[in-house]
């Protein structure tokens, strides 16, 4: 059965830190390296321009797009049914509610996990990892506590404070969640 996890919260809220520990517990957690139309990027994503992403999305091939930071990425449908084909779990990394609903429409069992921590933990985390924009990502965790308030019963599976759980055991949880989703979770 194809099985995805996407990870939902605001800057440093632990999206990267768990999806390290979940691959340290299976080879099959994937992070989905999403195509990014910008400046910056390193490993964690495939570099595209924005005409690339308009004529993938003119062509139907984008599931999911968001701007931020001066930049555009996007989930596109190549990258995640070939993941599929390996058995891979992917793991996709979300800031808006939007982008959450979208994925989920997607014929998988998703396992929505929305990340949490406070506005000063965050701001904290980003200074201890000296982060080239902290102004940017607290304006951007400002925008996804606005938008995340929004969410209704459904949207999230999984709800986790990263300042009160431990990334073991955060990452353990969604494991034991996301292998007891039922196979009526997929979506025809």
């Amino acid at each position: 059965m194809r099985r995805g996890v996407i990870l939902c919260g605001p800057p440093a809220s632990g999206k990267d830190t768990i999806t390290r520990e979940l691959s340290q517990l299976s080879t099959d957690y994937t992070l989905f390296r999403k195509l990014k139309a910008g400046s910056g990027g390193g490993a964690t994503y495939r570099a595209a321009t924005v005409e690339q992403i308009q004529n993938l999305t003119e062509a139907g091939d984008i599931l999911q797009s968001s701007r931020r930071y001066g930049n555009v990425y996007a989930v596109d449908r190549r990258e995640l049914e070939s993941l599929f084909r390996r058995d891979a779990v992917p793991i996709i990394h979300m800031g808006d509610l939007a982008g959450v609903r979208t994925l989920q429409t997607y014929p998988a069992a998703w396992l929505s996990v929305l990340l949490c921590c406070s506005r000063q933990l965050t701001e904290d985390r980003l200074h201890e990892r000296a982060s080239n924009d902290v102004a940017g990502r607290m304006a951007a965790w400002d925008e996804a506590a606005i938008d995340l308030a929004q969410s209704r019963p459904g949207d999230f599976d999984l709800y986790i404070d990263t300042a009160q759980r431990s990334i073991g055991n955060a990452a353990q949880a969604i494991h034991d969640q996301l292998i007891s989703l039922p196979i009526t979770r997929l979506i025809a």
